[in-house]
């Protein structure tokens, strides 16, 4: 899902991982938008997520915690994607 979403916003992993469920706009056709402001920059950024990557990102939403409200939870001090 994390993949997913990188190929369809552009955005960088930090802001990814900084994503909340509020910052997705849910639309009908169930596609999501979003505007957030870039942690590296401080630019706001306008984009959106394909039905497809929301899917898969109401698939890890599910698996967590309802109370949670970033999508993806950081484990330890300084996360790394490989």
């Amino acid at each position: 899902s994390l993949i997913a979403a990188a190929w369809d916003s552009g955005l960088r992993t930090g802001d990814l991982l900084r994503l909340r469920k509020s910052d997705l706009n849910r639309q009908p056709g169930g596609w999501a938008s979003f505007r957030i402001q870039m942690q590296k920059t401080g630019f706001f950024v306008s984009g959106r997520m394909s039905v497809g990557t929301m899917k898969l990102v109401d698939a890890v939403i599910q698996e967590g915690s309802q109370e949670r409200e970033i999508i993806w939870p950081l484990w330890g001090e300084r996360p790394a994607l490989y």
